[in-house]
């Protein structure tokens, strides 16, 4: 565990940390929502197309990778009196009701086209909101505390209140479904877009931001595009973008193609997946200590690896154990085993992100965490928008998966758990390869604080030993 080198710190209380934490209803559970149910209702009840449906996503997210950065410096150089990220959490929560509820009216008799521009509009518009909402949230935790424990905290308490929505997001959709068939989603979205919105109250009467130092210069394109490709040009930045991107692209294929695959390659009753999936999840949760335990002292790095790994393992597992003839309790056997290494997946990389937000402080001198933010925002959505809900789409259509059809033809069953195994093992993989490339150890992580401690003391910086020098120029 790294030493802490603090100052000027509040008092973090259960309260504020609760508070932080509950922005992820919506974060996370919009997420969560989207990935399991959005696909399938646009495909088996709007009526589009696998490709359609991917080119939807597609969309939104060629906007998002202009504004998630964008809204990262728009948050970086903002100045009023709720501070530079609390004030959007009060500007969004009416935009977050409004947004989420409109993705879920059913048009299904409409004009194939006007359905297919509707969705699009409404699923730009969603993501505008999100990005208003989650790029401040996220840049929050850097600034709420510098001490690490106390971020670990605030990062685990976004897992905790991600993984309670999830349940809440396996359970009530498929009840209102069920019941209401495709008034359903109408009412699911009613009932999440009112449970999305109102935490932001919470959130900004919970949290504060520690004193900052105003970026220097003056807003504009040149500054924006500078900061921009200074943490694209960051190795510590890139890595733990490539890491967070890879742990959200397997579960992401996973929760979209979970429905498909209990459905038509398993056989397994609703009943079944659901049971599945929120074992998964309990165990995520009860993991979250488990691993905010070890992360004082253990490397995260070596965390998130061994995470990862225990993670490919499962998958392994589950493609010879998870097959129609076998006992459906094997199933709950795999999805358990998954959980432990999907919550260090998920969780480190947030627990990692205040660290790299110090190590862009260190080289630029200031706190640009908004644009990090919004950096590993976009990434986010563009692994779920831009890559991995078209290429979904694009499999699916390519092994015959026809909407609406049951049971499919063999070869797509097939097709179907090759698809749900064999590709967030290869996301598992790249996010091996980058946290290898992670030049952000214990001991660099240390130096680090104790160096950025001294500036912000308005110590001499020419004191600064050369020894350490040199090891924090191996994080740029």
């Amino acid at each position: 565990m790294t030493r802490l080198f603090v100052q000027g710190e509040r008092s973090l209380r259960f309260r504020n940390i609760a508070a932080y934490g509950s922005g992820d209803i919506f974060g996370g559970g919009a997420t969560v929502l989207i990935g399991l149910y959005f696909f399938f209702f646009l495909t088996n009840n709007v009526g589009l197309s696998p490709l359609a449906a991917g080119t939807v996503f597609g969309i939104g997210k060629l906007i998002d990778a202009v504004t998630d950065p964008l809204m990262g410096y728009i948050s970086d150089i903002t100045r009023s009196r709720f501070g530079r990220r609390r004030i959007y959490f009060l500007a969004a929560i009416g935009p977050i009701w409004v947004s989420f509820f409109l993705l879920w009216l059913p048009f299904g008799q409409a004009p194939l086209l006007l359905r297919f521009i509707y969705y699009t509009v409404c699923y730009i518009l969603f993501s505008l909101v999100y990005t208003l909402v989650m790029v401040p949230y996220s840049a929050l935790n850097a600034e709420i505390s510098r001490a690490e424990s106390n971020r670990i905290r605030l990062a685990g308490s976004r897992m905790v209140f991600t993984q309670l929505v999830t349940l809440l997001a396996i359970l009530i959709p498929n009840w209102l479904i069920d019941l209401l068939d495709i008034q359903g989603y109408y009412t699911m979205g009613l009932v999440f877009a009112t449970l999305f919105a109102l935490p932001w109250v919470f959130v900004f009467l919970g949290t504060w931001e520690l004193p900052y130092k105003q970026p220097v210069g003056g807003p504009g394109f040149a500054t924006y595009f500078a900061r921009f490709t200074a943490i694209l040009r960051n190795r510590t930045a890139r890595s733990h973008m490539l890491m967070h991107a890879a742990s959200y692209a397997a579960i992401d294929i996973l929760m979209v193609l979970a429905v498909f695959f209990f459905t038509h390659y398993l056989g397994a009753p609703q009943q079944i997946y659901h049971l599945a999936l929120a074992v998964m999840i309990i165990t995520m949760c009860m993991m979250l200590p488990v691993y905010y335990a070890l992360s004082r002292i253990v490397s995260v790095r070596l965390l998130y690896a061994v995470a990862m790994t225990w993670w490919a393992v499962g998958l392994v597992g589950g493609y010879y154990a998870m097959q129609p003839e076998h006992h459906w309790s094997s199933y709950l056997a795999i999805t358990a085993f998954l959980g432990v290494g999907t919550a260090g997946g998920m969780l480190m990389p947030w627990t990692i992100f205040p660290m790299v937000t110090d190590v862009g402080e260190y080289f630029s001198g200031e706190n640009r965490a908004g644009m990090y933010a919004g950096m590993l925002t976009l990434t986010r959505k563009l692994v779920q928008g831009a890559i991995v809900m078209p290429l979904v789409g694009i499999s699916l259509h390519s092994i015959g998966y026809m909407p609406q059809v049951f049971p499919q033809a063999q070869a797509t069953a097939i097709g179907l758990q090759r698809i749900f195994f064999l590709a967030p093992i290869g996301c598992i993989l790249i996010g091996l390869l980058a946290v290898l490339r992670l030049p952000l150890t214990s001991r660099r992580a240390e130096v680090l604080s104790r160096t950025l401690h001294a500036r912000r003391s308005g110590a001499d910086e020419t004191a600064t030993p050369a020894a350490d020098i040199v090891l924090l120029q191996k994080l740029r």
